[in-house]
């Protein structure tokens, strides 16, 4: 019976040593030092070591299973390896709980409910981008023409002002050739050289989204002395 003793006891040993050999090997493959295995089970370092060295004396006379899992679950291993290994039925096992780790569990609860809240955010600013470039797509960028006065005219001098105002990020065309633009308030004014007779003059915006609106004029010039 002494003998049946010893070889069960030489066994568990032997079990625990497996068991002890496999999380160390395992906390290295995962490139993790103790201090932060530590961390992250919230186990004291020198349990840790205990864990991966069962021949020292820093391991609680009960729950040592309960702390192996513990250890297993930050590495990532399953809990009914660490009860296979160590033989033990994981029915009969004691409960084992650590009081700080339903902390960890809301900090993946919060983890979580910040990642969504980031992706909604993301998806409001992209949609609401979106809308922005579709209002600029279909709407028509602004323009007011001053001078001509009228879309149809007739003047006796030789020239005339086109002036008026556009959207400050745009490009006007007098007659398709570019015309300064005031970035602060929108103003624009280039003078036309009429030739005597009819004068079509055309003043075109055109916006950052390549939309336009165009105006037109019809100027007739006749000078006030007929050439001889």
């Amino acid at each position: 019976m002494a003998k049946q003793t010893k070889n069960s006891a030489t066994s568990n040993a032997e079990r625990f040593k497996r068991l002890a050999d496999y999380m160390q090997q395992s906390r290295r493959n995962s490139r993790l030092s103790v201090r932060k295995a530590s961390q992250m089970s919230n186990l004291p370092e020198s349990t840790i070591r205990a864990l991966e060295n069962p021949t020292r004396s820093d391991l609680p006379k009960s729950n040592v299973i309960g702390l192996y899992e513990v250890y297993a679950s930050t590495l990532g291993i399953p809990r009914s390896r660490v009860t296979r290994m160590a033989g033990e039925d994981p029915e009969t096992k004691p409960a084992f709980t650590l009081k700080r780790l339903p902390k960890l569990k809301s900090l993946v609860v919060f983890s979580s409910v910040g990642a969504t809240i980031a992706v909604v955010a993301v998806f409001l600013v992209v949609l609401a981008y979106a809308g922005w470039q579709g209002f600029g797509l279909i709407s028509e960028p602004g323009l007011s023409v001053n001078s001509p006065a009228e879309s149809f005219m007739v003047v006796d001098e030789s020239s005339i002002e086109v002036s008026g105002e556009a959207d400050r990020e745009s490009t006007v065309l007098v007659n398709g050739q570019p015309t300064t633009i005031n970035s602060e308030t929108g103003a624009f004014s280039q003078v036309v050289f009429l030739q005597q007779g009819y004068n079509y003059i055309t003043v075109e915006v055109v916006n950052s989204f390549s939309t336009t609106k165009t105006e037109s004029f019809v100027v007739i010039y006749q000078p006030a002395t007929a050439p001889a």
